[in-house]
Order: structure tokens, then C-alpha cells, then sequence
């Protein structure tokens, strides 16, 4: 095993080709802490698993606990102020709370609603309903516009693991990641998905992941980006076939129309009528 530590977190293009097509496997740990409950990442490689071009890689990889929901979408920019810039100016107490929070309310149900406006406009579906969910959750609630429609729709919670970007690796290489107890309380330890960012895209890696009596997760990866390790399932809002609306106009001609056409068509015959009699009438 070849520990890596904060100060050198490379592994040299030298390692790799010294074993490259050779059945030895070599594990390099870098870990967080040396604490009790000690976090890290493990990196596994066997020689033979080494097909792809050879370099240096750089194991400084980044752990941190995410919310993900499809209800906010990432196009959609956010008054990410609006609550703290009205506390700024109202001050409140037990007498007036309610008359205070009421103002804000009126405040974040126009931001909602412009959102929702925002979804609509862009083809998403069946944003009234999502819109009317996060209206009735406001009623009660003291939490950010974002977290309003989150808890009103859906949410998952998710471990990131953010790699440095290195790119296709040198080969398939088994990952163990073990992030500390309180997250792996958040995002569950059994019947994981492991999904690759990919722009705006979730691309499902691996399934069916589970905590090891070490209490690593383990999944096998041949590029480095950001990745998400979640029970829930990642997807994205669903839109209207666009497409199919704007054809309707054109496939499916108004009445008026199409007595246009048989019109214009029935002028068309009758002067092809007339040419061939007069041509006759001149022979």
C-alpha cells in the first residue's frame, strides 16, 4: 500500500508504466484524517487493467455532503438575498412576527410564482401542480424560497466526490471512499447509485452499492469528474414534446383553409378546361 499524503498527492506516470501488463496491484490511501473514525479515499490498480495512455495522476479528491432536487433547475437564477436583505430591514419580535413573516411571504410567493412562470414558459410539465405544492408548503414555512420548493417536491440527498481533472485514467481503477459517520447516516449505506455528472446530464455509473464492514463504499471508474453516490435516483424535470406542438399548425389546416385550397384548386382545373377547348376549336 503507498500512502499519499496532503503535501504530494501524485501519483507519477513512472508507477504506472512500471507495472502496466504485470498482475500486481497496487492500493495508494489518502487519507483525511487519523482520527478514530478515519475518512479517506483508496485508489486500486492492477497492472493488467492498464490499456490507456500513462500519466500523472492527481488523487486530491473532495468530500461533501449535497441536496439535489429536479425542481430546481439550473438555468433558473435565484434571488439567493432575498431573505437575508429583508431581515437586514425588518426587525421583529413576539408581538410582531406574524405581521413580519407575512410580508415576507408575500415576497417569496412572487419569487415562486415568477419561477414556476419561468418552468412554464420553457415547456416543463405539470408545473401548476408543482407551483400549487410549494404555495401551500410557504403557509408555514420559515425556510429560503429554494428550500420551500425543494421540500414541497422532492429531494435526494447525495455524497459528492469531486475529482481533480485527470481525464481518462490509465485503466479501470477500484475506488473505496469512506466519508465520515454523519455522512454516511445522510445518504444510507446500502442499494446505492453511483451517477457521473456529465454537463447538465446524470449518467448512472454503477447500482446496488453498499457500505463494507470497513465502512467504505467501493466502485470501479475509468475517468475522473464529479460523481454522486445517493440512494435516491437522479433525473431531470420533464418537458412538453415541443416538436409536436408546433407541427400541430401545420399538419392540421383550419376549415377556412382547406376551402381555399379546394377553391384555388377548382380555378386551376378550369382553366386547364378552357386552354384545351380553345386549342381545339384553333385545329
Amino acid at each position: 500500500m503507498c500512502n499519499v499524503y496532503q503535501n504530494n498527492q501524485i501519483i507519477k506516470k513512472q508507477l504506472f508504466d512500471a507495472i502496466k501488463g504485470k498482475n500486481i496491484t497496487v492500493v495508494f490511501e489518502n487519507m483525511f484524517s487519523t482520527t478514530y473514525d478515519s475518512t479517506g479515499i483508496q485508489w486500486i490498480i492492477n497492472g493488467k487493467d492498464i490499456v490507456n495512455k500513462t500519466k500523472d495522476i492527481d488523487v486530491s479528491a473532495t468530500l461533501s455532503v449535497k441536496t439535489y432536487s429536479k425542481y430546481i433547475v439550473p438555468e433558473y437564477k435565484f434571488n439567493e438575498s432575498l431573505e437575508s436583505d429583508f431581515f437586514e430591514t425588518h426587525q421583529f419580535n413576539e408581538s410582531n412576527y406574524n405581521e413580519v413573516i407575512s410580508e415576507l411571504h408575500k415576497l417569496q410567493e412572487k419569487e415562486i410564482r415568477k419561477y414556476f412562470k419561468f418552468l412554464k414558459d420553457n415547456h416543463y410539465k405539470d408545473t401548476d401542480i408543482y407551483l400549487k405544492k410549494s404555495l401551500n408548503m410557504l403557509e408555514n414555512s420559515e425556510a429560503t424560497v429554494k428550500n420551500i420548493i425543494m421540500n414541497a417536491n422532492g429531494y435526494v440527498n447525495y455524497l459528492s466526490i469531486d475529482f481533480p481533472n485527470n481525464g481518462k485514467l490509465p485503466g479501470k481503477m477500484k475506488i473505496r471512499v469512506k466519508p465520515e459517520y454523519a455522512s454516511r447516516n445522510i445518504i444510507g449505506t446500502s442499494g446505492l447509485k453511483l451517477y457521473y455528472i456529465n454537463g447538465n446530464k446524470y449518467d448512472l455509473e454503477e447500482d446496488n452499492i453498499n457500505l463494507d464492514v470497513e465502512n467504505y463504499y467501493n466502485f470501479t471508474i475509468d475517468h475522473n469528474s464529479e460523481f454522486m453516490l445517493t440512494e435516491g435516483t437522479i433525473d431531470t424535470l420533464s418537458k412538453n414534446n415541443i416538436n409536436n406542438e408546433n407541427n400541430t399548425g401545420l399538419n392540421n389546416p383550419k376549415t377556412g383553409d382547406n376551402i381555399l385550397y379546394y377553391i384555388l384548386m377548382l380555378g386551376i382545373s378550369f382553366i386547364s378546361l378552357m386552354i384545351v377547348y380553345f386549342k381545339k376549336r384553333v385545329n
